[in-house]
């Protein structure tokens, strides 16, 4: 397939750019190439490439995809239920995206890194990274990530037992995804104002 034949051009061009020893272009290969192997599914070989295109972006201080890398090696920790491993590489993530004002990019890293706090049963701090969230949502105008942020909520709001608030957001983020059209993630909203529902009778 297509995965395949692209990490066999990657580790060619690997081959070639060693021999030419330009830092920089190595490591965007190895960045894309692991990649190719997240998309394949294989998150171990993923971490391996990721880590070493790090190195060299350090070596030559490219900032910016070293905070991207790091972004990435927290998603496939995260993957692989490495929870802690998973928050160490976003708090590296995210001082770079501030400091260099890539506040979309911010705001992703705190929604996942939120989602890790929710399956490691840490809701205050998966809490306090939304509201950091929804803070930064103000400089930029994203109605996706907007409805993330309101899911994000909606699932913490439930893990906390606050089951108002939960269907609040609940609601937000469907009527977000509605007008977007986006089916998988009103599906998995479904699903949870449903359980939703269900709890608040019990009580």
């Amino acid at each position: 397939n297509n995965t395949k034949k692209s990490i066999k051009f990657f580790e060619k061009a690997i081959k070639k750019q060693k021999k030419i020893g330009d830092k920089n272009q190595l490591a965007n290969y190895y960045h894309n190439m692991a990649n190719c192997y997240g998309i394949s599914g294989d998150a171990e070989q993923m971490l391996v490439l990721i880590e070493r295109s790090q190195n060299r972006y350090l070596e030559v201080d490219d900032v910016v995809r070293l905070g991207n890398s790091y972004a990435e090696m927290g998603n496939a920790f995260k993957t692989l239920q490495k929870y802690n491993d998973s928050i160490s590489m976003f708090e590296k993530a995210k001082p770079i995206f501030l400091s260099e004002e890539m506040y979309f990019k911010y705001n992703q890293v705190l929604i996942i890194q939120s989602d890790v706090f929710i399956d490691m049963g840490d809701y205050e701090s998966a809490h306090s990274n939304l509201i950091e969230a929804e803070k930064y949502s103000e400089k930029f105008d994203n109605a996706m990530m907007n409805g993330r942020v309101a899911y994000s909520f909606a699932k913490v709001m439930y893990s906390k037992g606050e089951l108002s608030d939960a269907i609040d957001y609940v609601d937000e983020a469907i009527e977000i995804f509605q007008d977007l059209s986006n089916r998988a993630q009103l599906a998995n909203l479904y699903i949870l104002k449903a359980n939703i529902l269900i709890d608040r009778k019990k009580i």
